[in-house]
């Protein structure tokens, strides 16, 4: 890993060790890791770890509380697991307007930045394989065909099975 750090005096680890533990952001590790690796994954393009790391958020004690019986606590759970990645160089958009219809999230990079457009399209208890058709049948991704948006658009289409407590997403890089 190109963030690990030796440090072979044990007084001076001792002390960096104390200094870094006793940061605000230090109990915020692991939620910050999770959203690096939920990133990746979709970036990836690896639709099984998403949805591992999906149904791992949707577990945690912020998102049980929730009445889990929508797509708009799909969304909380993406939107939570992607916050600390996406912060500073990305726009989100709920419902935004495009093709024939209204997409259910999109993670459009901000200026300048040669990151993909993340078009996601939500389905409780139906299929990821119905979210993915409808992204291709609705045209989601029309906007983003133009010269003005050169990225990549990776279609992501997310489910949650209320029966085996499952999700299931599927994510597919657009043709250009």
């Amino acid at each position: 890993d190109d963030r690990t750090a030796y440090v072979p005096n044990k007084e001076i680890k001792t002390a960096l060790s104390s200094l870094v533990k006793a940061q605000p952001w230090f109990n915020s590790m692991p939620i910050i890791e999770r959203s690096e690796s939920l990133f990746k994954a979709i970036t990836d393009l690896d639709g099984n770890k998403t949805a591992e790391i999906i149904t791992e958020i949707h577990n945690t004690p912020n998102v049980s509380l929730l009445t889990y019986n929508r797509e708009e606590s799909m969304v909380f759970c993406l939107i939570s697991g992607l916050m600390w990645r996406t912060e500073r160089e990305y726009e989100c958009f709920r419902e935004l307007q495009s093709g024939k219809g209204s997409a259910d999230l999109i993670y459009a990079p901000k200026r300048n930045m040669n990151l993909p457009i993340l078009l996601i399209e939500f389905k409780y208890g139906l299929s990821a394989k119905e979210a993915m058709e409808q992204i291709k049948e609705k045209e989601y991704f029309s906007r983003y065909r133009d010269g003005d948006y050169p990225n990549d658009v990776l279609l992501i289409g997310i489910n949650y099975d209320p029966k085996t407590k499952d999700h299931q997403c599927l994510i597919e890089k657009l043709d250009k």
